[in-house]
Formats: C-alpha cells, sequence, structure tokens
C-alpha cells in the first residue's frame, strides 16, 4: 500500500529503511536512511567502500548551498568551510537569532561543561542588550543608550544624562590605555564638535586640560601647574593676569616652618590705609595670616 509516488518500506525491525547510491567504479555511495529506532531519525552519509568519511552538500541548480565536510564543519555559502560554521555572501550577509516579544534571543559562547559561559543575550521585554563573561553578567546597554558596567540598571544623576555607569561595591576605576609615547584622550564632544579634553602625554608624562583645540593648563611629570604655559618652571606658573574678587582682601601665602601665624608673604588688599575693606586700590605688605595693618611696602 504505497502511500506516496515512491514508497520505500522496510517491516524488518531489525534493519533500517535505506537508499543507497553508488559508483561501481570508485566504490563510493551515498546513504540515505531511517533509523529502526522508534525515533525514526533521518540521515544522510557519504561514504567510501573502505569506511572513509566525505562530505555532504545541498545545492540549488548545480550551486552548493549548503556542505559539511569530512571534519564536520559547516559552510552556507561555501562549499570549502574553514570552521565549524562559516558563512558566506557577495553581499551583506546577516544571521538571525530571533524570540517571541516577550522572550530572549542568545548567542552561547561556553565549553563542554559550561556552555553558556558567555554570551550575548537580548531581552525583548525591555529591548535591552546583555553581555556575560564567565556565566554573570558584565555589561548592560538599555533600551535607552545607557550602558551599564557592573549594574543592569544605568540611570541618571541630577539633570547630567550618565551614558556610561560603572559600578562595583569595591574599588572602582576607567582605564585608557595608550602606547608609551602616545597621547591618551578623554574627550568632551557638543554636536560633533570637540570642546574639551583631558589628555595624558605618553612622551613628556605631562597630564593637559584642552579647551577648544588648546592646551590651556598642564600638570608637568613633577607635579608643576602651568596656566597658559606647556612648560611650567615653578610650582605654580602662570602665563597672563590674575584676577581676585573678595569683599575684604585676598591672599598668597607662604606657610613659615616653627613661626605660627605668619605665613603671608603678600597681601592683594581693597584700601591702601587701615582695615582692609570695600574701597579702591591694592596694597602689597608682609605680615601674619591676621594683621589687618601690615607694614605698607607699594600701594597702587
Amino acid at each position: 500500500s504505497p502511500g506516496a509516488t515512491l514508497h520505500i518500506s522496510n517491516s524488518d525491525d531489525a534493519a533500517n529503511g535505506t537508499i543507497l547510491l553508488g559508483n561501481t567504479s570508485t566504490g563510493y555511495y551515498g546513504v540515505l536512511k531511517n533509523e529502526k529506532t522508534t525515533t525514526g531519525k533521518l540521515d544522510l552519509d557519504s561514504v567510501a567502500a573502505a569506511g572513509t568519511a566525505h562530505g555532504v552538500t545541498l545545492s540549488v541548480d548545480g550551486t552548493p548551498k549548503f556542505t559539511m565536510d569530512s571534519s564536520g564543519n559547516v559552510g552556507i555559502g561555501t562549499a570549502v568551510p574553514g570552521y565549524k560554521l562559516q558563512i558566506e555572501g557577495t553581499s551583506d550577509v546577516i544571521a538571525a537569532v530571533t524570540s517571541g516579544d516577550s522572550s530572549s534571543a542568545s548567542l552561547y559562547l561556553g565549553d563542554s561543561s559550561v556552555p553558556a559561559r558567555g554570551r550575548l543575550t537580548y531581552d525583548n521585554t525591555d529591548d535591552s542588550l546583555a553581555i556575560y563573561a564567565n556565566n554573570n553578567e558584565r555589561m548592560r546597554i538599555t533600551s535607552a543608550g545607557l550602558i551599564g558596567i557592573g549594574t543592569a540598571a544605568p540611570g541618571t544623576y541630577t539633570s547630567i544624562q550618565s551614558q556610561l555607569e560603572v559600578n562595583t561595591s569595591g574599588n572602582t576605576g576607567v582605564a585608557i590605555n595608550a602606547g608609551a609615547s602616545n597621547t591618551g584622550l578623554l574627550s568632551f564632544v557638543h554636536n560633533d564638535v570637540f570642546k574639551y579634553g583631558i589628555e595624558s602625554n605618553g612622551s613628556t608624562g605631562n597630564l593637559g586640560f584642552n579647551v577648544g583645540g588648546s592646551l590651556k593648563m598642564v600638570i608637568d611629570s613633577t607635579g608643576l601647574i602651568g596656566i597658559g604655559t606647556a612648560a611650567p618652571s615653578t610650582a605654580l606658573h602662570v602665563v597672563g593676569s590674575i584676577t581676585g574678587e573678595a569683599t575684604g582682601y585676598n591672599t598668597l601665602t607662604r606657610e613659615l616652618s616653627g613661626t605660627s601665624g605668619m605665613g603671608t608673604v603678600l597681601e592683594l588688599m581693597y584700601n591702601c590705609t587701615g582695615t582692609p575693606v570695600d574701597g579702591r586700590g591694592v596694597r602689597l605688605g608682609m605680615g601674619s595670616e591676621t594683621d589687618t595693618t601690615a607694614a605698607t611696602t607699594a600701594c597702587l
């Protein structure tokens, strides 16, 4: 009682239902068989008479579309796969992993004991992408584009949008690793235009603060600070004017070891005489930090 145009059946439970395609001159043949077990597994095999393994190819209009070679490598779009799975095309190639609207789609990367030790998981419920390492989530990108490292829920703080949050219960750090003679740069860009940057110069060992493409302040490798100069020669080296504003007076002080209260070497004061109050003029004097009538050396 055939059920199809060609119906091959074997009533012997000890044997498989088999189609054998062979070549008598070479001894190679292909086998299509239905396993005798209750699972009804369908096998497609290619072997030689001596038992040598060969590959299997599925073609369309004479062009190979799917190949499994003798080593078990699988090729889609290539007849000579060099990896366990190799996909090739003459234009853009897309491999899709999809799931239901309320489910997750994942790509597992691991070993035989823990196949999901590393994985990429896209959660369709909240449209977030998670990256796992050592079987734990390490980074997540939310649907809003926020990036969390060490947190699955990167947030925003006050009115500032934090696109990247690094969160751990202990010490936390972010490293920018440049070449020994190169520059590491943290840039602040507005509307695709560079505005500010903090840069570390590997050649000089200097830390620089860049505004609009121009270096404005430098801390050199010895700790000297330069404002308006990239080569400070003193602890604080300023090129340009310094403005101080206060309701009383401003002081530049130098702590003298063992002399209590006598640290001020330069006072910039409003009012040239008497107690420093709001007024006009600047007095330069020397005295203690609490001395409001220090000896006047110059009054401008």
